[in-house]
């Protein structure tokens, strides 16, 4: 007998009339077939989403109907895009494309670690500064040097002046990323 003789075709029409291709006799739920389907369609489901109610995602559909989700990580996560604050993403312009920062496969939300590597590595004190500190406006772009962040107590430090006698900009020549009050200066 073919599945239409008792069973009403609960996605109407969405899926054609070929039952088989994701359920079976045994078990309505073809979890495999699940998979291979959100593949297929540019969103496939691994890490947290493989284990994610059906539900959880397809909130505009009505119960069965899939078609109306979108693929894009801010169809869902907009809503946790504007509450980040720290850092705050909207303020920072981030792209809504989360997968520049956050792994999708991950089995739960992860931070994302970004590594400085290559203009600034973060040493020290600055392993625990925040990261709006640093990135007032903008995450591109942002200079790398002591003084961009450091001018402030570079102006301000008056045992010994240092704008006044000329130090050098690069705080690195005297001070260090561990203590900053650990500073040395050699007088030769």
């Amino acid at each position: 007998t073919a599945c239409a003789d008792c069973h009403s075709d609960v996605h109407r029409g969405e899926f054609g009339n070929d039952c088989q291709s994701c359920h079976t006799p045994a078990g309505w739920q073809d979890q495999q077939a699940i998979l291979e389907i959100h593949a297929s369609r540019g969103f496939p489901l691994s890490g947290v989403h493989a284990v994610a109610d059906c539900q959880a995602c397809h909130v505009r559909e009505q119960q069965n109907e899939f078609t109306m989700t979108g693929v894009n990580c801010y169809d869902c996560h907009l809503s946790d895009f504007a509450l980040s604050l720290n850092p705050n993403h909207a303020q920072a312009s981030f792209s809504l494309d989360c997968q520049n920062c956050h792994v999708p496969s991950a089995v739960r939300w992860i931070a994302p670690e970004y590594a400085h590597t290559e203009k600034f590595e973060l040493r020290g004190a600055h392993l625990q500064t925040d990261c709006n500190s640093c990135h007032t406006s903008s995450y591109v772009g942002t200079p790398g040097e002591c003084f961009s962040c450091h001018a402030d107590a570079y102006n301000a430090t008056t045992s010994p002046e240092h704008a006044v006698l000329g130090f050098s900009t690069n705080c690195a020549v005297c001070h260090n990323e561990v203590r900053w009050e650990d500073a040395v200066f050699d007088h030769l």
